[in-house]
This record gives C-alpha cells, sequence and structure tokens, in this order.
C-alpha cells in the first residue's frame, strides 16, 4: 500500500493527526497496542505490532504500525501496516503517541499524581 497512498487516504491521516493534536478526538485504547476512533460512519484504528528484525549486529525488536479503516460493520476497508524502512512510518508513529495520550488521558493522570504527591509533602 505504501508504494503510493492514495491521496484521500493521507488527506485523512493528516485530518486526524492535526484534529488529535489539539483535542477534538476522541480516541479509545481498548488495549495497550491499540487506539481507535469513530469518524462518521466508520472507524479510524491504529495498532503497534513488535517483532525482531535482523540487522548487520544481529537481532533488534521492530515496531509497526497498522492503520485499519473499517465501516460500521467492522468489515476491513483500508488495512495498511508501515515498518521503519517506510515513508509514513514516523507520521503514524506520532499518531500513535498522541492518540494513545488522548485515550488514556496520561497526562491529566500524571498531573494529578504530581498534585498528589507535593499535597502529602
Amino acid at each position: 500500500m505504501e508504494r503510493r497512498m492514495r491521496e484521500p487516504l493521507t488527506d485523512l491521516m493528516h485530518e486526524v493527526l492535526e484534529r488529535t493534536k489539539v483535542g477534538t478526538m476522541t480516541w479509545e485504547a481498548p488495549d495497550d497496542d491499540t487506539c481507535r476512533v469513530q469518524i462518521g460512519p466508520g472507524h479510524f484504528r491504529l495498532r503497534r505490532s513488535f517483532s525482531a528484525a535482523e540487522g548487520g549486529e544481529g537481532r533488534f525488536p521492530e515496531v509497526a504500525y497498522t492503520l485499519d479503516i473499517t465501516d460500521a460493520q467492522g468489515r476491513v476497508l483500508i488495512d495498511v501496516r508501515l515498518t521503519t524502512e517506510l515513508s509514513y512510518y514516523g507520521y503514524l508513529e506520532e499518531l500513535f503517541e498522541r492518540a494513545r495520550k488522548s485515550a488514556t488521558s496520561s497526562d491529566l493522570f500524571i498531573r494529578e499524581m504530581l498534585a498528589a504527591l507535593r499535597s502529602n509533602a
């Protein structure tokens, strides 16, 4: 799919990232390696997976990101898997990290922990 990602898909990815950055997307994290958001009649889902890859100095962990676009019935319409050597990898990596922070409200949780620690001092 990377060979030439379809323009509407890249437009959708850019729009989702921009809206995630400003906090207008409501992400869910059903598990540690999946984030999803409902957009209109379907879902935009990012999954992170790990595997061992061979390199010049032996085996090292490789992270891949998969983007699925599903319809209202849950059927996968588009499935794109990106690994480190592909151009959109960094883009999906950033989107996954921002989506995960949004879904878990981790920044708010850290602030609450810090406030609790300071109030006990």
